[in-house]
């Protein structure tokens, strides 16, 4: 019992750091201590109150079972009251949109499922000053003597500082960008005007000049342009104009545009729209409506095709619209330099970009991928890449199908 104390006062200190790499770790510790904890209830509180953050634990009913002094301040329940009492009406927590923790997103009930640790910073609640605040909440399974789940212990860490610096960031961002876009779409357009022959008389080596500046023109519009739609992503402003469409109309005008562009490049352009055959879900016709901002799909069709074509040096591009009963699939396969097993997990992420000559050379910011899969996941689809270094890549998204 003293090598425990000694153990457990050891592992206290440690626990209270605040970052939140470490408060990570802290479900973890918990989850372990509490599990050898059932005969020594002395033991379970003193561990409990060392915590500086709200540690909750449930059983698989979601009803609580632990419940130390942290939480009690956030939540105004003494522990003895919120003992054997449902989460949600002891902490009423809400997503980033407004609605109630559910089964769709309940962090406990994927723990349950998964069986293992999974943290997530989409909830907040009211706290008993009546502010709203933002927490990461980690979550650890616990098991009985037999390994199997009986219930998850939780760690809030409160992070509406980091969200309010954030919210302040991307506002900055998004006044700069949108103030920025003005004058570099005037400079585009007068450059544009300057290597138009029909509008100007410039001799070969001053339009050469005239050509790179209306390129890096054009490159920081976009750039303005990806910064201002991240940011209203991440602030979940993004306006969109979600109506019912076909995506083949949508495919087949963008490959058209593309097929300009991949040519420029010396490089064949290949579009395929057909079905999936499976059986007794084959789509006969290449109907598919989905329901979503046709604008916004068209730009990550666009980027998808554009990516293609800046890292193929030579080769073709193949972009393949397929699709059932429940989904239709966007696929763009190219021949370029494929991207190595352990890169391929971060590609989505921002600002990442794999790192190699090309890439150098080449430039960019690491946003349209990122920027991408938000909007996918928006309409409730989901978007991955398969490839083989040295061999190419194959980006795809799926969307799914409005039901007739």
């Amino acid at each position: 019992a003293e090598l425990l104390l000694t153990l457990l006062s050891i592992s206290f200190g440690w626990l209270i750091a605040r970052s939140i790499d470490h408060y990570v770790q802290t479900a973890h510790m918990a989850s372990a201590i509490t599990n050898q904890l059932d005969s020594t209830q002395l033991s379970e509180k003193l561990m409990l109150s060392a915590i500086a953050d709200p540690v909750v634990g449930i059983n698989k009913k979601m009803e609580i079972i632990l419940f130390n002094s942290a939480a009690e301040e956030l939540s105004s329940w003494d522990s003895t009251a919120a003992s054997g009492v449902e989460l949600q009406t002891v902490f009423q927590l809400k997503d980033n949109n407004e609605n109630a923790m559910n089964k769709a997103n309940n962090p406990f009930l994927k723990v349950f499922s998964q069986k293992d640790q999974i943290t997530t910073d989409e909830f907040h609640l009211q706290s008993k000053d009546n502010t709203k605040r933002a927490f990461s909440i980690s979550v650890a399974p616990t098991f009985d003597m037999d390994n199997n789940i009986n219930g998850a212990i939780a760690v809030f860490h409160d992070i509406s500082d980091q969200k309010g610096l954030q919210r302040e960031r991307n506002e900055f961002v998004s006044t700069a960008s949108h103030e920025m876009r003005t004058p570099v779409a005037a400079i585009e357009g007068y450059l544009s005007m300057a290597i138009n022959p029909n509008l100007a008389t410039v001799d070969d080596r001053a339009k050469n000049f005239l050509e790179k500046a209306h390129q890096s023109a054009i490159h920081l519009g976009k750039l303005f342009q990806d910064l201002l739609s991240v940011t209203k992503i991440e602030d979940q402003r993004l306006k969109d104009q979600r109506q019912v469409f076909n995506m083949t109309d949508l495919v087949t005008q963008v490959a058209t545009e593309m097929d300009v562009v991949a040519k420029k490049k010396g490089l064949t352009f290949f579009s395929h729209i057909g079905s999936e055959k499976s059986g007794a879900e084959l789509v006969v016709a290449p109907l598919y409506q989905v329901n979503a901002d046709p604008e916004r799909v068209r730009e990550v069709v666009t980027n998808l095709i554009d990516n293609a074509i800046k890292y193929t040096p030579k080769g073709n591009i193949d972009l393949t619209l397929t699709g059932d009963r429940n989904n239709v699939k966007v696929s763009v396969r190219d021949t370029g330099m494929g991207i190595p097993l352990e890169e391929q997990k971060h590609m989505f992420e921002k600002f990442y970009r794999v790192n190699n000559s090309m890439t150098r050379e080449i430039g960019g910011t690491g946003l349209g991928l990122y920027i991408a899969r938000s909007l996918i996941e928006l309409y409730g689809g989901r978007i991955w890449v398969e490839s083989v270094s040295g061999e190419g890549s194959t980006f795809n998204f799926s969307l799914p199908l409005v039901k007739s």
